[in-house]
């Protein structure tokens, strides 16, 4: 009886562990740049403000959070930056937003109506209960990091714009975004990862509609990582470049076009990666390639399948094997393991 017992404690406690391993698995899905702004306005007060994201809700749906780049201001008004092009999403359009828990708004068109208007989109962000990186009403709090608790567990984010016009780098007393400085990443990376379990940083960065890396995008991608970085998430080329194993962390240099409202036959598809992190690791990246052509999808992004995927995750393959990292697909989805 009393050897039963035992036997009896001993399975529950492998159990127990057993399922605490599988709770302690934690997944973030991390989409590109994001507009429906301006010229798509009609569009979404006829469709209503799911109208984006309905394409990818079930994908979207698989994650514990999600990220994306909000490239445009959340404001019913503002003055627009001179320019050649200034974007702004109307307010009653914000709930869009409430597909992702965090909004990465370190990039080149976050103060395109004004100081104004970006702080129209924190407050509305605010009421809604999104997070935000990357921009603030001076340095300090644009350098912020953000911490979600999932399963008992913390995820850090921190974002940075290496972006022009210059005047939208936030300072002491200025508003705007966060400059991907070395020495801002220096200090502000391993202090987040004090507070947290996996640490996640986003950079807007390179050159639009480039397959090729700057220098400095592998110099800071890199420089993350080896201050505390569990992945490195990249975007505004508008098109997806390549992602490198570093120290068997993921940096993903761009994920490409997500929901962004111009046409171009320039870009056709973009990524939805999605990272999982186990027992204090990286374990693995997924990428979704997503049909974004506004010609065939118009500002409403879908999965690409069959064939289609087959090319796309083909191409990324072959950008990845430069960087030296396998990507393998398996079905209508590319994996990258450490």
């Amino acid at each position: 009886m009393r050897t039963r017992f035992f036997n009896l404690i001993l399975v529950f406690g492998l159990v127990r562990a057993l399922f605490a391993g599988l709770s302690d698995t934690v997944t973030v899905i991390a989409g590109g740049d994001c507009m429906f702004g301006t010229n798509v306005t009609d569009l979404l007060d006829k469709n209503g403000v799911d109208y984006p994201f309905c394409g990818v809700k079930n994908v979207l749906n698989e994650a514990d959070v999600r990220i994306c780049n909000l490239e445009a201001p959340i404001a019913d008004s503002g003055t627009p930056f001179n320019k050649t092009y200034t974007f702004r999403i109307a307010m009653r359009h914000a709930a869009a937003f409430k597909a992702f828990e965090v909004a990465h708004l370190a990039n080149n068109h976050i103060l395109d109506n004004g100081e104004g208007a970006l702080f129209s989109t924190l407050n509305v962000l605010d009421s809604l209960g999104i997070r935000h990186i990357g921009a603030g009403r001076n340095i300090a709090e644009a350098r912020k990091p953000v911490i979600i608790e999932r399963k008992g567990v913390k995820i850090g984010f921190l974002g940075y714009s290496l972006t022009f016009p210059e005047e939208f780098w936030a300072a002491d007393g200025k508003p705007g975004t966060a400059f991907g400085h070395a020495h801002y990443l220096r200090e502000d990376i391993p202090a987040a990862k004090k507070q947290c379990d996996y640490l996640v940083v986003v950079f807007h960065w390179g050159v639009e509609k480039s397959l090729s890396l700057r220098d400095y995008q592998k110099e800071l991608g890199h420089l993350s990582v080896d201050l505390g970085a569990d992945a490195v998430v990249g975007h505004h080329p508008h098109i997806l470049q390549g992602m490198e194993l570093y120290k068997g962390k993921l940096i993903a240099y761009s994920l490409g076009n997500f929901a962004f409202a111009t046409w171009t036959h320039a870009v056709r598809d973009g990524g939805l990666l999605k990272l999982f992190f186990a027992d204090g690791k990286f374990l693995k990246a997924e990428i979704t390639p997503m049909l974004v052509n506004n010609y065939q999808v118009t500002v409403q992004p879908r999965p690409l399948t069959g064939e289609d995927a087959q090319k796309s995750l083909k191409g990324l393959a072959a950008l990845c094997d430069s960087l030296k990292t396998p990507l393998v697909v398996n079905g209508d989805r590319g994996v990258i393991t450490p």
